[in-house]
């Protein structure tokens, strides 16, 4: 309630001031009522308003003071709630993925005689609520889904009324992913052909495609839902027009997408097939490598390919007629470069067509190997110092170090090449400057390294000593 102290002064103050425990009132709520009266008033009277309040009022004669204490009156108890339930601590929006358990807690001050949950504006009949005994009251959300996601609020009650809180729940979905994809289908003419994908969640949107087109519903190609998470393509009474790559797009309901793709094959009655297929094939580097098919008819077509790109007749490697129904694919002087995924597709009068497809894998010689490195040497001073190294092949270049620093062809130290995997560094005249650490790094045409080094030591005469002294 509200507090209301009133004076009655005689005389024309011409100031009036409030204080409350000797301290002046300055944003008080003070009135002058006329023919002097004043009033002062406390609204929402709480007990730290008690206190001893006082009024001065004053003008060029004096000032007069008047003086009262305020305390507060225990109502009589009729056994009901006096104050409404204060909240100390209300629901905070909470994010959890979806699966795990979601939790809302508030904490209130004072008396309660009722809590109730509501989502979205309604009544969780069944809240699962947890009274944790020290005014706090918990909302558990086990396992969340899709559909807790809402507004959540709380009242609680008591005699006097009631207070609430209110906070979002966000619950997270997994983004779509394919379970299972849309594999390569090859099905006999006249038959119905089935493209199926499976997903870890149900789409918000499916669509799928034919050689990178929307097939529509006008379209033969009908999409199907099997389950939520099962979705087909079927292909009824399949055709040469049918054999296409086919794509399905999935859309989820933050728009995060999932693709898939295949190819269908619609099989032609007495069509192209292979009689013997492409095989991996290895092949050590520099030697030719040689693709070959063997089909049931002669083709009208032949096309090679190298990772997905057609060969053209630039190309290093050339395709080879070498009968009616063999081809070969002839790659010469193999390289690094010609390790590759390779495909022929054949193609006959009838517009039926035949693949097939191996690796071609160029076996590497193995890189460059230190056979006898640098040993560490003492040469004595004014001798000439030798350091030698024996590699398992001719290297690409040698580079020679000493204390790090490549030696030029400007210093005293010179490389020298003796044979073709063996290689000398020759340092004349030695002397101190020349003891150091020396290091040879090889290189191979393939970019393959190896190194060695050592210490060289330059023996110095022993110094002048006293025979007879």
């Amino acid at each position: 309630q509200s507090l209301v102290l009133e004076v009655e002064i005689e005389g024309i103050p011409k100031v009036v001031k409030w204080y409350k425990n000797g301290d002046e009132l300055k944003n008080a709520k003070t009135e002058d009522l006329g023919s002097g009266k004043y009033r002062l008033t406390v609204p929402d009277f709480k007990e730290s308003d008690v206190g001893d309040y006082s009024v001065t009022a004053e003008n060029d004669v004096g000032e007069v003071e008047s003086k009262a204490k305020v305390t507060v009156q225990e109502a009589a108890d009729d056994g009901k709630d006096k104050a409404k339930p204060e909240i100390v601590s209300g629901l905070i929006p909470t994010s959890v993925k979806q699966g795990e358990t979601a939790t809302f807690t508030v904490k209130v001050k004072g008396p309660v005689k009722g809590v109730k949950w509501y989502k979205n504006g309604k009544e969780i009949p069944d809240a699962k609520t947890k009274d944790k005994g020290d005014g706090t009251y918990e909302l558990t959300i086990p396992d969340a889904k899709k559909d807790d996601a809402a507004d959540y609020k709380v009242v609680v009650s008591n005699d006097a009324g009631e207070v609430d809180s209110a906070a979002a729940l966000t619950v997270k979905t997994p983004q779509i992913e394919i379970v299972k994809g849309l594999e390569d289908t090859t099905i006999p003419q006249k038959q119905t052909g089935v493209l199926e994908i499976e997903t870890n969640q149900a789409p918000k949107q499916v669509k799928w495609y034919k050689n990178g087109k929307e097939i529509s519903p006008s379209d033969k190609a009908q999409p199907k839902k099997v389950g939520d998470n099962k979705y087909q393509l079927v292909i009824p009474d399949a055709g040469k027009d049918d054999s296409a790559d086919y794509k399905v797009v999935l859309t989820d309901e933050d728009n995060n997408t999932a693709e898939s793709s295949c190819a269908l094959t619609v099989k032609l009655p007495g069509g192209i097939e292979i009689v013997k297929g492409l095989e991996d094939t290895t092949v050590p580097q520099k030697q030719t490598g040689v693709l070959e098919i063997e089909t049931s008819r002669p083709p009208k077509q032949v096309k090679w390919y190298k990772n997905g790109e057609e060969i053209s007749p630039s190309d290093k490697a050339q395709p080879k007629k070498v009968a009616d129904n063999k081809y070969q694919l002839v790659i010469p002087d193999a390289g690094k470069d010609d390790t590759a995924d390779y495909k022929v597709v054949l193609t006959d009068d009838d517009g039926s067509t035949a693949e097939s497809s191996c690796a071609l894998t160029v076996k590497l010689p193995a890189g460059i190997e230190i056979v006898k490195g640098l040993e560490d040497t003492t040469v004595p001073q004014k001798q000439t110092g030798v350091l030698e190294i024996e590699t398992s092949r001719p290297p690409k270049q040698v580079k020679w170090y000493k204390n790090g620093k490549e030696i030029s062809p400007s210093d005293k130290a010179q490389p020298k090449k003796i044979a073709d995997n063996k290689y000398q560094l020759v340092i004349p005249d030695a002397g101190k400057d020349d003891t150091a650490d020396y290091k040879v790094v090889l290189t191979d045409d393939d970019g393959n390294t190896a190194e060695s080094s050592c210490a060289l030591t330059v023996k110095l005469p022993a110094g002048i000593e006293i025979v007879k002294g």
